[in-house]
């Protein structure tokens, strides 16, 4: 399930600001809601937001696309949706 989330939200995003573009929350908030609710997806979305702007995002992906592995700061902010956000 980490893996999916983050797998989710790395294929959503790409900029650089504060709170994402509203194409990449839409994108984002579409990606995740085929597993999970809304209101969980806006939770996931607001904690990525929170800890990651759009350019970070985009460092973070181009470093899974190279090792193929999920990088620990997208798998952290997984997790705390997993424990925190309304399933």
């Amino acid at each position: 399930m980490k893996a999916l989330l983050a797998l989710t939200l790395l294929v959503s995003l790409t900029g650089c600001s504060s709170r994402y573009d509203s194409q990449v929350e839409d994108n984002f908030t579409r990606s995740c809601q085929v597993r999970h609710s809304s209101r969980f997806c806006q939770c996931y979305l607001k904690k990525t937001e929170d800890k990651l702007n759009q350019k970070e995002m985009q460092n973070l992906e181009q470093d899974m696309q190279m090792t193929q592995q999920i990088p620990d700061k997208i798998a952290a902010i997984a997790l705390e949706a997993i424990a925190d956000c309304p399933q």
